[in-house]
């Protein structure tokens, strides 16, 4: 494909901030879940290994995520 008839799309600054806000409130959650997870009865939820590795997932996922700005 030549460069003459090469499409370019534009990046949208506004869904770019909107993904970075996501990705940083992600983190914060994850952190939270890490350091002080909520306590509860649920048989799934309420279980502290799935909790910490929700936790870690977001804080690497989305820490990638955010550094990917």
């Amino acid at each position: 494909m030549s460069e003459e008839n090469q499409i370019e799309i534009p990046l949208s600054k506004q869904k770019l901030y909107l993904m970075l806000l996501g990705s940083i409130i992600f983190v914060i959650i994850g952190t939270w879940l890490v350091v002080n997870p909520p306590k509860s009865n649920h048989q799934i939820f309420g279980n502290p290994m799935i909790i910490f590795i929700s936790g870690i997932s977001a804080i690497v996922f989305l820490g990638i995520l955010r550094l990917y700005f």
